[in-house]
């Protein structure tokens, strides 16, 4: 019987494709040995390649001696000698945070950036920063939360191999709060459109489109990882003489406390908050000097307070972020900042109600089990904080310093 030979189109084909994958393959890992060689470098200049993208993140993840931190402008403003970045920028206790935050992201953003990284985060510790103000604030407006969104980070969580269905579908309802950033991506905007809804048929319907997505998510990863390069190449001259130099010391607390606070009250731009110059100027710009130094009646505002706290949205996006953490294997701190009782009370709102805001984080923390440190004992202290969100003073950043040296050497439980 006379045997047919393949057809050179088809060989011509195997042949194509099996370079593409060789091809990939090795990129792949060139890319990976580089991102390796220069994270440490990169860790201090937080680029957009960290922000937005996801390669540099879990290389981070990979790294024993770097801290991951997820927040918001908390971490950068206000820098100083106590500021984390800087603080341990020399390995002292054998650790420098890795910053993966940008200003005026909330939970809903961080959500997406954590589930980008999948797997990495698995048995890994982060630090997830916050605030207050997030909580009983207005909700990100359209415009900024455009600003943030970043179509790898949707992708991988809606087509994320390691989310439970319910999650994603949580996520998705969320999302379609913001319609604008979904049409340039027709295949997410579907996916997104059946998770939000609940029947059958769009159940069935997101998994037939699920490969497609897959395959588009692992697309935007190679692409994730040529910036990533493209970055290290045309910055590699300044990263080689950016390696950190490791200096081991020994951390006098007290006198950095002593040091820190000194330095807080040098800022003080003389109100009644402990508000630096910048801090009281954003105060004044947003309320009337007679409103401020006129204040309303103690409690006068909790019903307001109470109801924003409960309806804001933050709260639940705050919940998906940690149950995303949980299902990803993580093995997160929350890391909040205390509230200024005597700002707050100055525009009407009691402490009764202030600790409203306390017991709705705590809860949602003991919900997930995870150990959470809101500096609520602090909130008399006016120099933790240099405005009303707050964003961390000198003093507060020693406080601060210390909660992530324990947690890095296994010291809170």
């Amino acid at each position: 019987m006379e045997q047919k030979n393949l057809p050179l189109s088809l060989i011509a084909t195997v042949c194509a494709i099996l370079l593409i994958a060789i091809a990939i393959f090795f990129g792949q890992n060139y890319a990976n040995n580089l991102e390796q060689k220069y994270i440490h470098a990169i860790a201090p200049l937080y680029p957009d390649s960290v922000i937005n993208g996801s390669a540099l993140q879990k290389v981070a993840l990979q790294q024993t001696d770097l801290l991951p931190v997820y927040g918001a402008s908390e971490e950068h403003k206000e820098a100083g000698p106590f500021q984390a970045s800087q603080f341990f920028q020399n390995y002292p206790t054998g650790f420098t945070p890795f910053d993966a935050c940008k200003g005026g992201a909330d939970s809903l953003t961080e959500l997406e950036a954590l589930a980008s990284v999948g797997k990495s985060l698995q048995g890994k510790k982060v630090i997830i920063s916050f605030t207050p103000k997030g909580f009983f604030d207005k909700p990100m407006s359209q415009k900024m939360y455009k600003g943030f969104f970043t179509g790898l980070h949707a992708n991988e969580l809606i087509f994320s191999p390691y989310l439970s269905y319910s999650t994603k579908q949580l996520s998705a309802r969320r999302m379609l709060h913001y319609p604008e950033t979904l049409g340039d991506d027709p295949l997410l905007s579907f996916a997104i459109d059946q998770l939000a809804r609940n029947t059958w048929l769009s159940k069935m319907l997101y998994w037939i489109a699920y490969p497609l997505g897959r395959m588009q998510a692992d697309i935007m990863e190679s692409q994730d990882s040529y910036q990533s390069v493209s970055y290290i190449f045309h910055n590699q001259k300044m990263l080689d003489n950016n390696q950190p130099h490791v200096v081991p010391a020994t951390i006098d607390w007290q006198a950095n406390l002593v040091q820190g606070l000194s330095q807080a009250q040098q800022q003080d731009s003389n109100n009644p908050f402990g508000f630096s110059k910048s801090g009281w100027k954003l105060v004044k710009r947003r309320r009337t000097k007679p409103y401020m130094f006129k204040p309303r009646p103690y409690g006068s505002a909790d019903a307001k307070f109470i109801k924003d706290l409960k309806t804001s949205p933050e709260s639940a996006d705050f919940s998906l972020e940690l149950q995303i953490l949980k299902e990803l294997g993580a093995k997160p701190l929350l890391v909040g900042r205390p509230i200024n009782d005597k700002y707050y009370n100055a525009i009407g709102i009691s402490n009764a109600a202030l600790n409203e805001y306390y017991a709705e984080i705590e809860s949602i923390a003991a919900k997930y089990n995870m150990p959470i440190v809101d500096f609520k004992n602090f909130q008399n202290d006016i120099y933790f904080g240099v405005d009303p969100a707050p964003h961390t003073s000198q003093e507060g950043w020693v406080y601060v310093d210390q909660v992530y040296n324990n947690f890095y050497h296994e010291n809170i439980h």
